[in-house]
């Protein structure tokens, strides 16, 4: 499958080791790990009810570029939703571009030969070793293992789509696109193994991440999940409107949907309003309706 998508460098928002038995998780500071020679950190929050007796599902929040893993949980704050809900959260942590220490950066791709990437840690080998270290020291649903982000971080959670998707069960892109390749000609492309459900949003005034391929990346996983029904469905929220559009039938019961914030900028929407729902609930929402063999 050939969808174009432009080739779109990184954006970098303004935005502003150790490990622990199943009962007794650390909260208190962010931990590490080394990959590939660096040294990687990443946050946890566990609901009050885990307890290490049965597995919970794993929500990987991704921050956006030149942001960290405590703005990022401003940023996208599923806190909230993961004590309501019983899930658990990692916020990793990116690698420093090079020439700034700190601004911290992911490398979502394009992969390959002769490839434009300002990033070159190897990101998808940390989130490899990332996953196993949680699901090795904690009581984790590998079944139920999820992936969203904001800015830079909507790209990675692409690009964990395309090509881990034999581990993330359903992503959830906010303000982020695919730059990865998509021709299948390309040395490394966009490469998922399964249908992958993916809910996606974005502001039409996000002129840091054009809407137009937010739009080409929607498209790409609509035809790859080859989904066969569609619908649309619109409220006003105070000066925005937003638009959602909900792609169905697709294999293995996989699904897209579309967020299309009207008046929405660079952003993760946490305070938009769709039918009493925000963005964080509607992933959630999203997210609890698969796992990785499918809808529940």
């Amino acid at each position: 499958m050939a969808i174009s998508i432009p080739v779109l460098g990184l954006v970098l928002s303004t935005f502003i080791s150790c490990s622990t038995n199943q009962s007794d998780p650390d909260t208190s500071s962010l931990q590490t790990l080394t990959h590939d020679g660096l040294e990687r950190r990443y946050g946890m929050y566990f609901p009050p009810s885990y307890d290490g007796s049965s597995a919970m599902p794993l929500v990987v929040n991704i921050h956006g570029g030149c942001m960290d893993a405590r703005s990022q949980m401003s940023e996208m704050n599923m806190r909230p939703s993961a004590e309501e809900n019983d899930y658990i959260l990692v916020y990793p942590e990116g690698a420093p571009e090079e020439g700034s220490e700190d601004c911290l950066i992911w490398n979502s791709g394009p992969y390959g030969e002769n490839t434009d990437n300002k990033a070159t840690a190897d990101d998808l080998g940390f989130f490899t070793l990332l996953i196993d270290t949680l699901v090795s020291d904690y009581a984790i649903d590998t079944d139920r293992v999820y992936a969203t982000g904001f800015s830079n971080g909507g790209f990675m959670a692409h690009a964990l789509a395309c090509y881990q998707s034999d581990t993330f069960a359903a992503v959830a892109p906010v303000a982020g696109t695919i730059t990865a390749s998509t021709d299948p000609s390309d040395s490394d492309p966009c490469s998922p193994t399964r249908p992958v459900p993916v809910i996606h949003l974005h502001g039409t005034q996000d002129y840091s991440v054009p809407i137009e391929l937010a739009e080409a990346s929607v498209a790409y996983w609509r035809e790859f999940n080859n989904t066969t029904e569609s619908s649309t469905h619109s409220v006003e929220d105070g000066g925005l409107t937003i638009e959602r559009y909900s792609y169905t039938g697709g294999d293995n019961g996989s699904s897209v949907e579309y967020y299309k914030v009207i008046g929405g900028y660079h952003e993760g929407f946490s305070r938009i309003d769709y039918e009493g729902s925000n963005s964080l609930d509607l992933i959630w929402d999203f997210f609890s309706g698969y796992d990785i063999n499918g809808v529940r």
